[in-house]
């Protein structure tokens, strides 16, 4: 009876670790990019896909390479403002999206990130959260906006931010962006620093859906892209 009793309890502390072991690592990660392939094969947008319905796109053409290791986004020249690039194959809702990345040009432009889009268009052709990091001379800001299909535009959702800090540190070098996207909360850090908090429960955006990097007259390199995915299969 004391053997069993002992085994017993062996099988429930082990079934209790596991349970602990799998909680910790709920996470997935669904997505790694560190461009060492110098290939495009993780990546879609219109013309990486050759897409018939955006033969005219041509933002998304030719405006990003990879060069050295790293991925290198210019539509500065152009003036282009609808440059998107998306992981191939990947759909959340809760997330978290980081990248390292160093901006070239401190006037104005914005990279970001484009989340729970139901379908894999221009952050202004689907429904989406657009999450922006602006670049000026004083320092790097966070905004947030809603995408609507169908060219429908966008719309600032400043009203819907707290806790935004523009982020001053040494900006004209490398820093990790990230954001952490948890039901109706969007939480946007530079280093770890928060620089905006979006509260945001419309429920057109709160589905799974597709996530892309997003620029606009932007001069960027980018380096280490990594989601891990929150949701429950």
């Amino acid at each position: 009876m004391k053997k069993m009793t002992a085994l017993i309890v062996l099988l429930i502390a082990a079934m209790t670790m596991a349970s602990q072991a799998f909680g910790a690592t709920k996470a997935a990660t669904a997505f790694t990019e560190d461009f060492s392939s110098g290939k495009f094969t993780k990546w879609t947008n219109g013309h990486l896909d050759n897409d018939p319905k955006t033969p005219d796109d041509k933002e998304t053409i030719d405006v990003a390479t990879i060069e050295k290791g790293q991925l290198h986004i210019n539509n500065k020249e152009t003036g282009g403002s609808f440059f998107y690039i998306a992981p191939k194959d990947v759909k959340a809702k809760n997330f978290t999206i980081s990248m390292k990345m160093k901006s070239l040009d401190f006037k104005g432009s914005w990279v970001g990130f484009s989340i729970r889009k139901d379908v894999n268009d221009r952050y202004n052709g689907s429904n989406n959260i657009l999450n922006t990091f602006t670049f000026n001379d004083k320092g790097i800001t966070y905004q947030a906006y809603r995408g609507y299909p169908g060219g429908a535009g966008v719309v600032q959702l400043n009203k819907k931010v707290t806790k935004a800090a523009a982020f001053t540190t040494k900006i004209k070098e490398w820093h990790t962006y990230k954001l952490v996207v948890k039901d109706d909360t969007v939480t946007a850090t530079i280093d770890d620093k928060v620089v905006g908090v979006l509260k945001y429960d419309n429920a057109k955006v709160q589905n799974k859906g597709f996530i892309s990097i997003n620029a606009c007259v932007a001069d960027v390199l980018i380096d280490d892209v990594k989601i891990t995915i929150d949701d429950k299969k």
